[in-house]
């Protein structure tokens, strides 16, 4: 996405669901572009609750090819969502925001490719990325 798009968007937004848009000029909306890096990732299927399974088979996979999970301290672990505890939004996407290069700050996050208000938990599909390094 570019930032003219970004706007245009936002600008739509505004105009289409005025009681769920911020206009961009408030500032509580930037677009954050950054490169992953090297990422490990896995399709989940099935409900949330399922996902730890799946992330321990990931972290098998990472182990197995030599590589390490390279996930920021607080950025989610494969052991479960600890970030969401002491999270800071405005300071984690400070760190992301390098115009298009990897961070120093690098996260566990998700794809949801469907609505849980209008598909049954168990056709869910999530896809599951960790970044990851070699082994030192």
């Amino acid at each position: 996405m570019t930032p003219d798009v970004f706007i245009k968007v936002c600008e739509l937004l505004v105009q289409k669901k005025p009681e769920l848009a911020v206009p961009v000029d408030r500032g509580d909306l930037r677009l954050v572009r950054f490169a992953e890096g090297s990422c490990a990732q896995v399709m989940h299927r099935g409900p949330y609750d399922d996902e730890p399974a799946t992330i321990a088979k990931l972290s098998s996979f990472i182990e197995s090819e030599g590589l390490v999970t390279d996930i920021a301290e607080g950025g989610e672990s494969p052991a479960g969502h600890e970030a969401t505890r002491d999270f800071d939004a405005t300071e984690m996407l400070d760190a992301l925001d390098v115009h298009g290069a990897v961070p120093a700050v690098r996260l566990h996050h998700e794809v949801y490719l469907g609505d849980p208000r209008r598909t049954k938990p168990e056709n869910l599909k999530t896809v599951i990325r960790h970044p990851v390094s070699a082994l030192v």
